[in-house]
């Protein structure tokens, strides 16, 4: 029924002449959430056509939801080269918070390439001028993710009680952000008792990835525990990560059997899959696929290329 009034509206504003691009927006935006892969090109439809009518107030959300597609599909390098055009279009517009958060943007996609380098220098710039406090609330989770694939677990031990004071109920996916570090610094540090309660505390309920991701860790948390992680359920994960997250379980869980082999080739399938989206996961998952090898018994030039 949405997509039928969604079409509707666009029909009409085709034939008006007018409207055209919030019409293509909403239909996008539909299409993005139900995960059909023509939103994001209707979506960059509906940002062209802004442009053309002097439409700011489409043309910049549709410029950000574009970043956000992009990045959920995998297409990492060109959601930063594009928030960064955007956040230079808009600083020449002298529109400072549109600029803060689209140079945000830049750094979530730098957080996911893992250049924490350029990461880093982003949420410095934006935490610096930064009026939104959602904005800044964002980068403050992005920034954490990053010490904490730098090797800084001890670190973000230290900076999570903060975030999580200063959040509130205001923004719960730096909640879920705090979670995730949580989970993730505490499992590099061994402490794995306070690391799977760090995870199973992640709200599977909100429209976040870093729930997600938690329960990732919490699959390795539990086998180094000893136990096998529960399987993914086909209804438990909404995200697009859904395939990445279920190899990488596959392989933890056949690795908790005693099937390294059958590990190998998961974890594998898994680092491919993590490759255009994460390189923090797809690097965990050529580790485990290494590792593996080597509990199979493979010789050394076969577990370490």
């Amino acid at each position: 029924a949405a997509r039928d009034v969604c079409a509707e509206h666009l029909r009409v504003a085709q034939e008006a002449g007018r409207g055209l691009a919030r019409a293509l927006m909403r239909m996008a935006t539909l299409e993005l959430l139900v995960g059909d892969p023509e939103g994001l090109e209707r979506m960059k439809e509906a940002q062209e056509q802004a442009r053309r009518e002097g439409d700011l107030a489409c043309e910049l959300p549709a410029a950000n939801n574009i970043m956000d597609g992009l990045q959920t599909v995998g297409r990492v390098r060109e959601s930063f080269e594009l928030a960064l055009e955007q956040a230079e279009r808009a600083r020449q517009l002298g529109l400072a918070d549109w600029q803060r958060q689209f140079q945000a943007m830049a750094a979530v996609a730098a957080m996911y390439l893992g250049e924490h380098g350029e990461t880093l220098r982003l949420c410095d710039e934006v935490e610096a001028v930064a009026r939104d406090p959602r904005t800044a609330l964002q980068v403050r989770g992005v920034r954490l993710v990053a010490l904490l694939e730098l090797g800084g677990a001890a670190e973000v031990l230290a900076l999570t009680p903060g975030l999580r004071a200063d959040v509130g109920d205001a923004a719960p996916e730096a909640t879920a952000t705090c979670a995730y570090v949580d989970a993730a610094a505490l499992w590099h540090l061994g402490r794995l008792e306070e690391a799977e309660r760090a995870a199973r505390s992640a709200d599977l309920d909100l429209r976040s990835e870093y729930p997600e991701l938690a329960h990732s860790i919490l699959d390795w948390v539990v086998f180094e525990r000893g136990g096998v992680p529960d399987p993914i359920a086909d209804d438990s994960v909404r995200s697009a990560l859904v395939h990445r997250l279920r190899a990488e379980n596959d392989g933890v869980r056949h690795l908790a059997h005693g099937d390294a082999d059958a590990a190998a080739r998961l974890f594998d399938e898994a680092a491919e899959q993590w490759a255009p989206r994460w390189r923090y996961a797809e690097l965990r998952c050529r580790w485990a696929a290494a590792e593996s090898r080597r509990r199979a018994g493979a010789p050394r030039d076969e577990v370490v290329d």
